[in-house]
C-alpha cells in the first residue's frame, strides 16, 4: 500500500509470470547483467525523479492538504507512523478476505486504484516532511520547493543503500500515508459530527 514500489509489486509480478510463457532470451531484469554501483546509480536516479514529481504534482494540487500533512508528521512522526502501519495491515486483511468471494472482488479492484492515490499523496506528504525537517524551522514546510528537493534527494541517497534504504523509505512513506489515513477518518468525523448537529431540533429558548 504505502511506498508505491508495494502498490506495484502486483502489476510487476504478472509481468514476470507472463513473461515465463516464452522462452527467456535474456536477463529477467532490464538492471541484472549491470554492475552493482550502475544498478545503484539507476535505483538513485528513478527514486529521485518519482519522489520529486510525485511530490510536487501533489503539493501543487492541494498545497493546504499537503502543509497540514507536512506539520502533522513533523510534530508527531511515531504517532503518524503507527496509524499507517495499523492501516495497512487492516488494508492487507481485508483485501485477502473480500478476494475470496466474486463479490469481493468486485469491491477490490476498484479499492485498489483509491489505495494507489492515497498511497501517493502519503508518499508525498512523507517526502515533503522529510526535507522540511532538515531545512525548516519550526513545524512546517518552509520553502516548499526546498522542502521537496530536499526530501526527494535524501530519500533517493539513503534509499539506494541496500537494506536500510529499504526500512527508511518504508518509514517515511508510512509515515505520509498515516496522515492521510487520519485525515480521511477526522473529515469523516466531521460530517457526522455535523449530520447530527443538523438533525437535532431546534431550541425553544424556553
Amino acid at each position: 500500500m504505502v511506498p508505491l514500489s508495494m502498490l506495484t509489486e502486483p502489476l510487476v509480478a504478472a509481468t514476470a509470470v507472463l513473461g515465463q510463457t516464452q522462452p527467456p532470451t535474456g536477463p529477467t531484469s532490464p538492471t541484472a547483467g549491470l554492475e552493482w554501483h550502475v544498478r545503484l546509480a539507476i535505483n538513485f536516479v528513478v527514486t529521485f525523479v518519482v519522489s520529486l514529481i510525485v511530490a510536487g504534482i501533489v503539493y501543487g494540487i492541494s498545497p493546504g492538504f499537503t502543509e497540514d500533512g507536512v506539520r502533522e508528521v513533523r510534530d508527531d512522526p511515531v504517532g503518524t507512523f503507527v496509524t499507517g502501519l495499523i492501516a495497512n495491515v487492516v488494508i492487507i486483511i481485508a483485501m485477502v478476505l473480500l478476494a475470496i468471494t466474486v463479490i469481493g472482488l468486485l469491491v477490490v479492484i476498484p479499492s485498489i486504484f483509491v489505495l494507489f492515490f492515497l498511497g501517493v499523496a502519503g508518499n508525498a506528504v512523507g517526502v515533503i516532511a522529510l526535507g522540511a525537517a532538515l531545512t525548516a524551522t519550526g513545524s512546517g514546510v518552509g520553502d516548499a520547493s526546498k522542502s521537496i528537493l530536499v526530501g526527494a534527494l535524501t530519500l533517493s541517497v539513503v534509499g539506494a543503500i541496500p537494506v536500510v534504504g529499504g526500512i527508511f523509505t518504508f518509514l517515511v512513506h508510512t509515515a505520509g500515508f498515516g496522515y492521510v489515513v487520519d485525515y480521511l477518518l477526522e473529515r469523516r468525523r466531521e460530517r457526522k459530527n455535523g449530520g447530527t448537529t443538523s438533525s437535532e431540533p431546534p431550541s425553544t429558548g424556553v
